[in-house]
């Protein structure tokens, strides 16, 4: 029905508008066959979209890297749309949510003052609209920021706030999301029955969906998890699912990559030329594509402790410090954070009971 009536409309801003929001759909829908047509149409008309229409498309092809693991590329994307908000109307609630996107992936790889400026501003916007659903999001993102800071108590007095509002709004993803979080706090302290419990539990609510590709998160941590308390058959049997989904979804992103890892592990095959080939040709190409420090430190480490078991000390010591010279890029990201504020970023927990 809309599709015939956008056919009868000769407007070019109401065609390409209309085609913004069909990208953002195929997004929120996870078809990224559809996704991936709508972005590389989008993008020829780029460099002459108005200010409204750059500020839609910036913001949405922010969504879609961040769905195809270009998180710096998504964080890029958000920082440009940003310098827009003020050149057209828009609504505060939207701006809001820009920054709550921004803040989110910023969290993701590791630029905290960018992280914790956004998550302040978005805060202090969504609780002045009373804005539960969104009130619950940033709730949720905060207890990520305690979590990392292992302030363990805290992040779960929030992440249970952030649930029970969640209950209330029938908030779905979150609902998911939030779960899958618990379930890493648990690990986080090796509460493994705990741990276990929420990951099963985010994997239950998806199977109420049909967003398939959203499993291989929640399965890969249950699968680690098992792995850490040496259940060796759950293992097994989890991998078996997520395989499934993957070659059915032709997906590829770390958390595919990481039970590649654990299968080798499970197998008894870390000291295989195979083992060897995938980190060196696989693992640690796809997170230098997009410059995850953290992981391609992890790898080069792994990679290391392989040819250490192999007697190969040369080849061991080259990547271990390529390990560190990674981790110190990550350092280095940190520290020469280019951050437009309008003010000094500071950490403050906003006014309101947790409970």
């Amino acid at each position: 029905m809309i599709q015939k009536q956008i056919n009868s409309v000769d407007d070019p801003y109401y065609i390409l508008l209309f085609k913004l929001f069909e990208l953002h759909y195929f997004i929120d829908m996870q078809d990224f066959t559809l996704a991936d047509e709508r972005i590389k149409e989008l993008g020829q008309y780029e460099e002459f979209l108005e200010a409204e229409l750059e500020f839609y498309y910036l913001k949405f092809r922010g969504l879609y890297l961040y769905h195809k693991s270009d998180k710096l590329g998504a964080l890029e994307s958000y920082k440009k749309a940003v310098i827009l908000k003020n050149s057209f109307s828009l609504q505060d609630w939207e701006i809001a949510y820009l920054y709550y996107l921004l803040a989110f992936v910023a969290y993701e790889i590791r630029e905290d003052v960018i992280c914790i400026y956004y998550y302040n501003q978005a805060s202090i916007m969504f609780e002045q609209q009373n804005n539960s659903s969104m009130i619950a999001r940033v709730k949720n993102l905060y207890g990520m920021i305690l979590q990392r800071l292992k302030l363990f108590d805290e992040a779960l007095d929030v992440y249970s706030y952030a649930l029970d509002h969640c209950y209330n709004v029938g908030n779905m993803k979150l609902l998911i999301k939030i779960h899958i979080n618990l379930g890493k706090l648990y690990s986080n302290q090796s509460l493994s029955e705990k741990a276990i419990e929420h990951f099963k539990k985010s994997i239950d609510l998806l199977d109420e969906t049909n967003w398939l590709i959203a499993k291989i998160e929640p399965i890969y941590l249950l699968v680690n998890e098992y792995f850490n308390i040496n259940a060796s058959l759950k293992c097994i049997y989890w991998l078996e699912i997520a395989n499934k989904i993957i070659s059915e979804q032709n997906y590829n992103t770390e958390h595919t990559i990481d039970l590649k890892i654990l299968e080798f592990l499970l197998a008894n095959k870390t000291n295989s030329v195979e083992f060897k080939i995938y980190l060196r040709d696989t693992a640690i190409p796809y997170f230098k594509k997009y410059n995850q420090w953290e992981n391609i430190a992890r790898y080069y480490n792994i990679l290391g402790d392989y040819y250490q078991r192999q007697n190969k000390y040369k080849n061991a010591a080259h990547y271990y410090k390529m390990s560190n010279e990674s981790l110190q890029k990550l350092i280095l990201n940190y520290k020469s954070l280019r951050v437009y504020l309008e003010k000094p970023p500071e950490f403050k927990v906003l006014s309101g009971s947790l409970r």
